[in-house]
């Protein structure tokens, strides 16, 4: 997920409060809708597991892969079409040729520029994985 995506998440979460919110019962509170985002947050941006995310917010190990997972849905059925536009049949078919043209690969339709995702040293080749900012990453491209 990219980091703007996020933080319009995480800003914008009155979008996406009404499909990740739970009503609390006789029995227990509900997770707040906040914390819920940041778990998704710390999932996501961070590289937490489930573990760390549940012990540093105070809730279950499951209750954070729900979180995560209902933040996910979220994102996906309500905020993709605000944050990315797909190209019309025309365009398609435009950037199709260009692309053929420049790189002789049919069938590109258009890219998404790649970002650093940054890990923890891996065990094994940890040294292929350090980057030019001197960290752990993984380079990550969308298409």
């Amino acid at each position: 997920m990219p980091f703007l995506v996020c933080i319009a998440l995480y800003f914008n979460s009155c979008i996406t409060e009404p499909h990740i919110s739970k009503k609390d019962t006789r029995w227990r509170l509900a997770v707040p809708s906040r914390v819920r985002v940041i778990a998704y947050l710390l999932y996501v941006c961070q590289g937490m597991t489930y573990l760390q995310i549940s012990e540093k917010l105070g809730i279950g190990v499951m209750t954070a892969g729900e979180c995560i997972r209902a933040c996910t849905y979220a994102i996906c059925r309500h905020m993709f079409s605000t944050y990315i536009r797909l190209p019309t049949p025309a365009e398609a078919r435009l950037n199709m040729d260009t692309c053929r043209q420049q790189t002789n690969i049919p069938g590109i339709v258009g890219a998404i520029d790649g970002t650093h995702i940054q890990i923890k040293k891996p065990i094994e080749h940890g040294e292929d994985y350090f980057n030019r900012k001197h960290q752990y990453s993984i380079n990550i491209q969308g298409s």
